[in-house]
């Protein structure tokens, strides 16, 4: 998918070389509604932040990071604590664990892309209320700069991304496009994934597309959110829980004119 090409910052600098995290990612630089694009610097997507090196602890310290806000569930938090102190948003239910013994079940490509699409779907339709908070914190110029993550960086956290960029107004090929950034990780990371999910039975096809970001499954999952709630915007004022005055302080921060005005954090 291809949107407009990002602004000022090289693309290359959008992932930050954490050693630690290597989903972490910069959502500045992309257009959005007004003539407006996202601010560099001030609102990062990533994966868990449990393994970050010492060297990579003083490089997140020069970020000025105030808020973090982590959308994994009790155990993965246990398991994998953060270095600091976070804000607990769990995305997932029970329902959702559930149906993600769906995708390692997968026997086919066609089996997988429908089990990612339903978690995708009933993320948005279940925990529109978590979404909404965290979005709420964003407009919070205290909270600024911000990290946002789950255990990958890819479901809960590309459906949370999505959101923020869509109701920053920025266009849909774009945020597509910033979605399957993710699944540009290492040959060896793939390959061991792949065998642990070959292991447990999923088909090869099926193992390559989840280790994958192709754009499909959000597409469909931000398709059925405009069909039942006529958009980003109307999801968002409505089982997402936010007035009109959080998305205005959400656009105020997070968002640049073309001559390089508005609120920084």
């Amino acid at each position: 998918m291809a949107g407009q090409r990002p602004r000022g910052q090289g693309e290359g600098e959008r992932r930050l070389p954490f050693e630690g995290a290597r989903n972490f990612r910069d959502l500045g630089g992309y257009p959005a509604a007004g003539g407006r694009w996202t601010r560099w610097g001030l609102v990062y997507r990533s994966g868990s932040l449990h393994n970050l090196t010492e060297a990579d602890l003083a490089a997140f310290g020069r970020l000025r990071v105030r808020g973090v806000f982590d959308l994994r569930g009790d155990t993965e938090r246990g398991l994998q604590p953060n270095p600091f102190p976070s804000v607990h948003l769990p995305v997932l239910d029970e329902l959702a664990s559930q149906e993600g013994l769906d995708i390692v079940r997968a026997k086919s490509l066609d089996e997988a892309v429908a089990a990612v699409e339903r978690i995708y779907i009933g993320m948005l339709s279940r925990r529109a209320g978590v979404y909404g908070g965290l979005l709420k914190s964003l407009a919070d110029q205290d909270n600024l700069p911000a990290v946002f993550h789950c255990t990958a960086g890819k479901d809960r956290t590309g459906i949370a991304a999505a959101l923020i960029l869509g109701a920053l107004g920025v266009d849909r090929a774009t945020i597509l496009y910033d979605y399957e950034l993710t699944g540009e990780v290492s040959a060896t990371d793939v390959a061991a994934l792949r065998t642990a999910l070959a292991a447990a039975g999923m088909a090869p096809e099926a193992a390559d597309f989840v280790l994958g970001a192709p754009a499909t499954p959000m597409a469909h999952a931000l398709e059925e959110l405009d069909r039942r709630y006529g958009g980003t915007e109307a999801y968002l004022l409505g089982p997402a829980g936010m007035v009109a005055g959080d998305l205005e302080r959400l656009r105020e921060a997070l968002t640049e004119g073309p001559t390089g005005d508005g609120a920084g954090g």
